[in-house]
């Protein structure tokens, strides 16, 4: 199955609002805000392309600056906790999860584990290519904190 999201049809004051429903749908449960310094709400760009088979989820994403977390709010409410496995092709990103933070820039690749909150912060415009493998398929190789052991 295919899924697509673009704020290209939405009206400009209700982009950043759309963004927020998009990425909850495409995802899990996130919050987004804008990013300070960034565009303002109104003037946001963002597109999400998804495929979706049986074992994962594969999407490209490209978007303009902000902010996104996934609470223990949104971790109640989401169905599962998928790990998210994120290629960066354009822009910075800063990543924190389990008490520390990461810088991501293109070429990167960085994960996070959607069982514990995290936060990343798109500095600015960005691309990127995010699969999504089910905890089912992942956990087990990598233990309680989404980790390889050591």
């Amino acid at each position: 199955m295919n899924s697509q999201w673009s704020t290209d049809t939405v009206a400009q004051r209700e982009r950043f609002d759309f963004w927020r429903n998009a990425i909850s749908s495409a995802f899990v449960p996130l919050e987004p805000s804008p990013f300070r310094g960034a565009t303002a709400p109104g003037d946001f760009e963002g597109t999400i392309l998804g495929v979706h088979m049986p074992s994962l989820r594969i999407s490209t994403i490209a978007a303009d600056g902000h902010e996104v977390s996934l609470t223990r709010s949104g971790i109640a409410r989401q169905k599962g906790s998928p790990f998210f496995v994120n290629l960066l092709r354009q822009g910075t990103v800063h990543v924190t999860q389990y008490g520390e933070r990461a810088t991501a820039a293109p070429g990167d690749i960085y994960v996070v584990d959607s069982a514990a909150p995290w936060s990343v912060s798109f500095n600015e415009p960005f691309e990127m290519f995010c699969i999504e493998i089910s905890e089912d398929a992942l956990r087990p190789r990598l233990g309680a904190m989404g980790r390889l052991p050591s």
